[in-house]
């Protein structure tokens, strides 16, 4: 090989790496990904919690039935006395009588509403819509 080719030869070595180099591409660096979003923790209440919450929300449900038919019967009972009386006075005091009645039941009915809520608060769970209570 002659000088003048092997000076022909470097410089085109000269001049093709650079180009050789530009004409690669970058590797594309995959986007940034967000960071993954925080999963919301749900806490399962264990097996004893569920069993207990029904069991209290069974005897709520059992005293509302009771008190319910307690509550039936003597508003039955004093409309029997009412339609069996002729004295005005007595049939209005037999009327005071069972709006006083009335009230002390929605209070107490009102009063266990209340308490469990209270006692379903303090366990962390909801505690149910009021349905109404019978007689009303």
């Amino acid at each position: 090989m002659t000088n003048s080719s092997r000076n022909l030869v470097l410089s085109m070595l000269f001049l093709a790496i650079p180009v050789a180099a530009l004409a690669q591409t970058q590797p594309v660096k995959p986007a940034a990904a967000p960071p993954p979003r925080p999963q919301a923790v749900i806490a399962t209440p264990s097996h004893t919690e569920q069993w207990q919450r029904q069991v209290d929300r069974q005897q709520l449900q059992n005293t509302q039935n009771q008190n319910a038919v307690r509550q039936q019967l003597q508003q039955n009972n004093s409309t029997i006395q009412r339609n069996n009386t002729t004295d005005p006075a007595m049939r209005n005091q037999i009327d005071n009588a069972q709006r006083s009645q009335d009230q002390l039941n929605r209070a107490r009915q009102d009063a266990a509403d209340r308490q469990y809520q209270n006692d379903s608060l303090n366990r962390g769970s909801t505690a149910p819509a009021r349905t109404g209570s019978a007689g009303r």
